[in-house]
């Protein structure tokens, strides 16, 4: 009957909340320790997917150092193909396009300009010979910030020299008007 009387003290006693500081921290541990379990299996199952995923997608690449020979001369006598069809504006065109794309590749916006925010643009006026060197680079619009302004100069001499001028193009000197911008986006 000891025993009895026991339980019932105890059951009366959790019934009025007087173990409730001791069960409360027990629930919420273990609470804790189920959701830490399950964030666990979630990146474990993750890894494995995209472990499975990586497998499944093997690529080969084989790394070409040089163009072969005959592949070479077949697209330089298509291109020549292509550039006899074309007006002599298309064949500018074409070239000028090529001028600023290779100006494009060749910015490198500073990055000490980046962290401070500085932004803009710098029109230069840029003469080039019928050999793709350039003679000339004049500044008609600077930017604001005068390391911008000396970042596109720095891109033309990087990007010197370009390709001779198409045949299709018979003069000495080509003048080129580029609009070098440094944004951030």
């Amino acid at each position: 009957m000891n025993d009895g009387v026991k339980r019932m003290d105890f059951l009366d006693s959790l019934e009025k909340g007087r173990f409730l500081w001791i069960i409360m921290p027990v629930v919420l541990l273990l609470f804790i320790l189920a959701a830490g379990v399950s964030v666990v299996d979630l990146g474990k199952s993750e890894l494995i997917t995209v472990y499975k995923k990586q497998e499944q997608e093997k690529y080969h690449v084989r790394k070409v150092t040089s163009i072969p020979e005959k592949d070479r001369a077949k697209e330089e006598a298509k291109k020549e193909e292509e550039e006899k069809n074309l007006s002599e504006a298309d064949v500018r065109n074409r070239y000028v396009s090529y001028l600023v794309s290779r100006i494009q590749a060749c910015k490198v916006y500073p990055l000490q300009q980046q962290k401070q925010g500085h932004q803009g643009s710098v029109l230069l006026k840029v003469y080039i010979g019928n050999d793709g060197k350039v003679q000339k680079v004049g500044i008609l619009r600077p930017a604001r910030y005068q390391a911008l302004t000396d970042a596109a100069i720095a891109s033309i001499q990087r990007a010197n020299p370009f390709h001779p001028f198409p045949p299709a193009l018979e003069e000495e000197q080509m003048i080129v008007k580029v609009e070098v911008q440094f944004r951030l986006d």
